[in-house]
């Protein structure tokens, strides 16, 4: 009998110390893929930590009785029945780390906050009627935010909560104009689009569009912020329609459905763009006029033109079509060149220079990214000299080109100037240049970086895959677990922080005025910092409900 057991005691211990052995190992990967990739180094280290408690377990359960093998069955049993009675995954976090939350039965429910009207000649409503963000990452889609109106003396004034509610699943930002803030969520099967009253929160208007776009990594709802042009509103829902509304009431102007103009059919879309569509319109005027422009979609390899597609501003009538690459996640941009402006398209494993008046491809350069996996979703960065960043997470990081013209034929190339992977990694936000720096959050944390060579100036700070603005030349982070946060440009240390929001916080905050609007998939709030006021002279006072 002892000798029949001596081979099971040979695996115990080889299955143990394999267990210890795969331990140990876990710090020193961690060390070496966290400055790589902090979303590599986790799932490295949930691997190797799966196949260290297997082997343990298993050497255990290889010298137990049956006895207490059937007892530790029971333990682990009930222990993963009582933790999914209480609590329920809500999803990932940037880096692909799981998110519990307790199960309704046990939550306690979020208060709302909202404000009390306020009268129309009060200087609230009067900086509410004057307040503008016209699009993505503001009123030039540049990140830099010019608000004398805002208070960024939060060590003194801290901001105040004007208003904060639910909100359905999304990662769309806000729009805000005509004394609104407009946002795109999920209701049930429909995308909705709406207004809501700046200063108090309350909706004034909605318009939902059938569809439903969900991913277990990247979540529900829309993803894209909707772009306000004078009394219009546009607007791209995950599913791919774009829709044109009017600001002030909400009715329709005109409706596209692109996902239907490059596939046959939702999944086939999802295919080739998994993520689900993220782009925001952009709206620009050229010698054939004002056009909304968004990325397009398609079949590889097919004769018709798959990167972007141009409307008529005021009909949604098909302009043109143009370029050959998929689609990727970043929203096109208006570049700057120094002598002319062009659409720049990110696309999967290409990003493009369009003439915005007939979309021809001007010029092209390789970006490695997949849309159905390691997918781009930065903005392209002008520094308006000709030059323009491109960043990419995944540790994949950044390169700067430069957009020459060739005199002979006026033909136009970019040429790579420098390509670091170790700097501006940004997976889920945006560089933003501002006063001769480039600044980000790269790969969740704060950093800035020198344009003409790529060398880093400082690193500070852990806020995750959050947002990033300028704001007044200050730095305002939103963190991915719900802070708000402003940081010195200097070196990038905290100057104030405060917690807003509960839960995975991926959505692009928006300054207006005195407003400053964050949300993300559960809660959205306003917050209210004056600069000729003291912060507890509010024309109304917020009331929990």
């Amino acid at each position: 009998m002892q000798s029949n057991r001596q081979p099971e005691k040979r695996k115990a211990s080889i299955l143990l110390w394999a267990g210890v052995g795969a331990l140990f190992v876990i710090p020193i990967v961690r060390f070496f893929l966290f400055e790589i990739d902090h979303q590599y180094a986790n799932l490295a280290t949930g691997g190797i930590g799966i196949v260290a408690l297997g082997c343990i377990s298993l050497a255990w359960l290889r010298r137990a009785t049956n006895r207490q093998r059937l007892g530790f069955l029971a333990i682990v049993v009930a222990g993963l029945s009582i933790f999914s009675a209480c609590f329920e995954l809500k999803g990932f976090t940037g880096e692909t780390l799981p998110v519990f939350g307790r199960r309704a039965w046990l939550a306690s429910q979020p208060k709302a906050i909202s404000n009390q009207q306020v009268a129309e000649d009060s200087p609230m409503a009067k900086a509410a009627s004057n307040a503008v963000f016209r699009q993505f990452l503001g009123n030039d889609r540049n990140g830099v935010v010019d608000a004398p109106e805002f208070n960024t003396r939060w060590s003194e004034h801290p901001p105040k909560i004007l208003w904060k509610k639910t909100i359905g699943s999304g990662w769309s930002g806000f729009a805000v104009g005509h004394s609104m803030a407009y946002t795109m969520y999920q209701d049930d099967d429909h995308e909705t689009i709406a207004g809501f009253d700046l200063v108090t929160g309350e909706m004034k208007w909605s318009q939902r569009v059938p569809g439903k776009h969900f991913e277990a990594l990247g979540g529900l709802g829309p993803r894209a912020t909707p772009t306000l042009h004078e009394d219009l509103l546009i607007a791209q829902t995950a599913t791919g329609v774009v829709l044109c509304c009017n600001a002030i009431d909400g009715e329709v102007v005109w409706k596209q459905d692109v996902l239907r103009m490059g596939f046959d059919s939702k999944e086939s879309s999802e295919a080739f763009i998994k993520w689900g569509r993220s782009a925001s319109p952009l709206v620009v005027s050229s010698d054939v006029g004002a056009q909304v422009v968004v990325p397009l979609g398609g079949k590889p390899n097919s004769d018709a033109p798959i990167t972007l597609v141009s409307f008529e501003l005021q009909t949604g009538k098909v302009r043109w079509k143009s370029g050959n690459a998929q689609i990727g996640y970043a929203s096109p941009a208006w570049i700057d060149l120094g002598t002319t402006k062009q659409i720049v398209s990110v696309n999967e494993n290409l990003v493009t220079g369009h003439d915005p008046n007939d979309g021809q491809v001007l010029w092209s350069t390789d970006w490695v990214s997949h849309s159905n996996a390691d997918a781009c979703a930065s903005q392209p960065v002008s520094l308006g000299d000709g030059r323009v960043l491109l960043g990419k997470g995944y540790a994949q990081g950044s390169k700067m080109i430069r957009i020459d013209t060739k005199s002979i034929d006026q033909e136009m190339s970019a040429v790579t100037l420098w390509q670091n992977t170790r700097i501006l990694k940004t997976k889920f936000t945006n560089a933003i240049y501002f006063d001769g720096l480039l600044y980000a959050l790269s790969d969740g944390v704060l950093e800035c970086v020198k344009p003409e060579d790529g060398k880093r100036v400082w690193r500070a700070g852990r806020f995750g895959q959050g947002q990033l603005l300028v704001v007044n030349g200050q730095l305002l982070v939103t963190s991915e677990d719900g802070r708000i946060v402003l940081a010195n440009r200097a070196d990038g240390k905290t100057i104030y922080e405060q917690p807003v929001l509960d839960g995975v916080t991926w959505n692009y905050p928006a300054v207006a005025g005195p407003f400053l609007l964050v949300r993300n998939g559960n809660e959205m709030a306003c917050l209210y910092s004056p600069v000729t006021s003291q912060s507890s002279q509010l024309d109304a006072t917020p009331t929990a409900q």
